[in-house]
């Protein structure tokens, strides 16, 4: 549960950053964006699946680029529900949705969120222990007319 809600405060900051940086979008308050990045979310768990799944040969052909639509789909129709969050045109939508997409990504590699790329696996923990720095060494007692033993 607090990780819904720490993705949800970052994906807020992040749609706040979006609104800042493109003039298609505006909006009232910043109640607006948290409400918005909540509907948001929603569209992603419940809707996208299915209109990845309608448009997949769409998507196939077009390498996943048609997946920058989809998001842009979802952020305008959160534009339509959400009152104080507005995005003029639906063009401006898709490239939101590029921009949030490229934002979230970098803000959650530096996070505690998981971010999945193809491929990438985090590097393994070594084991520690209080013996991981010992060096084995074994007492030799010296006689009076023996030479030490020599070291193989």
């Amino acid at each position: 549960m607090t990780n819904y809600f720490l993705r949800l405060l970052r994906n807020s900051l992040v749609l706040g950053l979006v609104v800042d940086i493109l003039p298609q979008f505006r909006v009232d308050n910043f109640v607006a964006v948290i409400v918005a990045a909540a509907v948001i979310d929603l569209f992603n768990i419940f809707i996208k699946p299915a209109l990845v799944f309608i448009t997949l040969p769409i998507n196939i052909l077009s390498l996943g680029v048609f997946t920058f639509v989809i998001n842009g789909l979802i952020l305008y129709l959160a534009s339509r529900l959400v009152n104080g969050f507005y995005i003029t045109t639906f063009w401006g939508a898709v490239l939101g949705a590029f921009i949030f997409s490229a934002i979230n990504l970098f803000v959650g590699a530096f996070t505690s969120a998981k971010v999945m790329i193809s491929g990438f696996k985090p590097p393994r923990q070594e084991r520690k222990d209080k013996y991981n720095n010992v060096v084995d060494a074994e007492v030799v007692k010296k006689e009076d007319n023996k030479k030490p033993p020599q070291l193989q």
